[in-house]
This record gives structure tokens, sequence and C-alpha cells, in this order.
């Protein structure tokens, strides 16, 4: 999507009364509600909360300003954050015309398209980590896969963390990907809570392969598992080399 001056990020609310059309809820999570919406000529995704209550917007715009840094092709980009769209305040963001990784996987397709996507996962989660930000819920309906290509878009930072927030944390995860710590709401949360939710997401990726990998990434105790995710992309590309003893 190429950007004009008028849609760069900036870092305080900005109100767009009333320039909005053609507006629809696609989606809803346990803590927002996503609406398609478009804008002279161009599709944007808005991102509400549930409850309209001070806490509630008080992390929409923890989440806005956690996002508004980062710059990734796949990550999904956020623009702004605006408090009278015609949905309330909300974080207006790049519309992605594509499905989920569930979705995606449900297509078949095959080996290698496979392995490139999740090479993009990798790129995108080790992007963070250098940025300070653990996503601390990665899981398949997170991660959308462009209708175009097959890119990667991983979105959904609710749940995300950084140092500056840390007056706001708000641990979240999903059962099936959330680390034991993480499911345990524990202190010292680091980039191997997301270690262990990327090698669930691999077995579902590969079912049946790579189990070294994705046991190591998955083990109950996260001093065994890979230390970040480059330890994790050097494991990956040597995956199919022998081992020695």
């Amino acid at each position: 999507m190429i950007e004009s001056e008028s849609f760069r990020p900036i870092s305080s609310a900005t109100d767009y009364s009333g320039q909005y059309t053609d507006v629809e809820l696609i989606r809803s999570t346990s803590h927002a509600h996503l609406y398609r919406m478009r804008r002279m000529g161009r599709m944007f995704i808005a991102k509400t909360t549930l409850r309209d209550d001070a806490r509630s917007l008080e992390l929409l715009k923890r989440e806005y300003e956690l996002s508004l840094g980062l710059s990734h092709p796949n990550i999904v980009h956020v623009y702004t954050y605006e408090t009278n769209t015609p949905v309330g305040a909300a974080i207006i963001m790049e519309y992605v015309d594509g499905c989920t990784l569930t979705e995606y996987l449900a297509s078949r397709p095959n080996k290698a398209a496979r392995q490139r996507v999740f090479e993009q996962l990798l790129s995108a989660t080790s992007y963070l980590h250098k940025a300070g930000v653990l996503h601390n819920d990665l899981k398949p309906d997170n991660i959308l896969i462009t209708r175009t290509n097959h890119d990667v878009r991983l979105i959904d930072f609710g749940f995300s963390d950084d140092d500056s927030h840390d007056r706001l944390r708000a641990l979240g995860g999903t059962r099936g990907y959330a680390s034991p710590e993480l499911a345990a709401q524990a202190h010292g949360i680091d980039t191997r809570s997301d270690i262990y939710a990327l090698g669930q997401i691999m077995r579902q990726m590969f079912p049946g392969r790579y189990r070294h990998i994705t046991g190591r990434c998955t083990s109950a105790d996260r001093t065994r598992r890979y230390p970040n995710v480059e330890s994790l992309a050097l494991a990956w590309n040597r995956r199919n080399m022998p081992y020695l003893i």
C-alpha cells in the first residue's frame, strides 16, 4: 500500500469526523471489534474496544503507541489513532486483503509455500524482539496471508508489551499457543514466550516434521528453549542437515 503524506502516522489523536463510508464489522475478538471502512477511495481497518470505558480506551491508546514505531513488510501498518470515527475512538490501520493462517493452511499449500510463510513470520518476530516488543499472542488467527503473493502480515498488538508501557501491562495469550509462564501471568516474560508460540505454530504448519525444533521451542522449562529468534532461525536453516555424533 502506497502512503500519501496525509496518512503518515502521527503521535496524537486526530479527528476525521464524517469522512469514512461503507462501514462494516468484519471481526470481533475477546477484546476488540474490527471494522472495514473506506476513505478517499481506499480501504482501512478500524480497531475499537468492546467496552467504552476509560481502562479499555487507555489500553487501545497503548496498543497504538506501541505499534506506531513498527515498520516491517510482514507486520500490519498502523496509521493513526482517531477519536471520532463512525465507530468511535479507533486505531486506523492497513487493510489486508487476505485470510488467516488457519484458512490458508486449509487450502493445502505446498511445503515450499509454507516454508516461505514461516520464514516471514520468523523475520517479523525477530524484528519485534530487536525493537524491544513482545507480541504475547502469536497464533494463526493473528497471522494474515495476503491474497496476492501470499505474504505474511502479523496483526493484533493488544497484548504486546515493551518496557515503556510497563505501567499498562496487560498480559494475554491464547490457550494452546501461550507459554506456561504467560498463561500463569508470571513476572519476567521474555522472548522465549513468543518462541513457545512459534513452536506451536510450526507444529500446525508442518505436522509431524521438525520435531527436534518444535520440541525445544515448546519445552515447559523456558531455559531449554531457543533463547531468541536468531537461534531458532539457525536451527530452521539447518533442519535438513544430518546430526553428527
